[in-house]
Parts: C-alpha cells; structure tokens; sequence
C-alpha cells in the first residue's frame, strides 16, 4: 500500500514538469570556394550549421526556469 501512495505522489508532483515549453531553431548554409591561388586547385565545400534549443518551465508558484544550449 506504501507503495502504490509513493507512486501515485511521485507521479502527481512530477505532472507539472512534463510541461516545460521546448523550442527547436537554427540557421545553416553552404557553398562552394575555389581558390586558384592554391596548389591543389580542388572545389571544396563550406558549410555551417546552427542548432538552438530553449527550454521553459513555470512552477505553480510562479517561478520561471529556463535554459539554452
């Protein structure tokens, strides 16, 4: 019976933290860079990528957290 009331709060007090806002954005490009200068004459490939990911949650009490990778 312990048991079963531990783990019925558990679940309840983690309810709230299932809904935190997530957001997922970010930018990329590429191109192609040829340098004649350069002894070995290849075409090369520049790229670059951008991922941002947010995280937003608000206690019952009104406390915001948040965090950005």
């Amino acid at each position: 019976m312990k048991k079963i009331l531990l783990s019925t709060a558990l679940l309840g007090a983690t309810a709230g933290m299932a809904a935190a806002e997530i957001t997922l954005s970010g930018s990329g490009r590429f191109g192609l860079n040829y340098d004649e200068t350069r002894s070995d004459r290849e075409t090369q490939l520049e790229l670059r990528f951008r991922t941002e990911i947010n995280g937003k949650v608000e206690t019952d009490s009104g406390v915001t957290f948040g965090g950005r990778v």
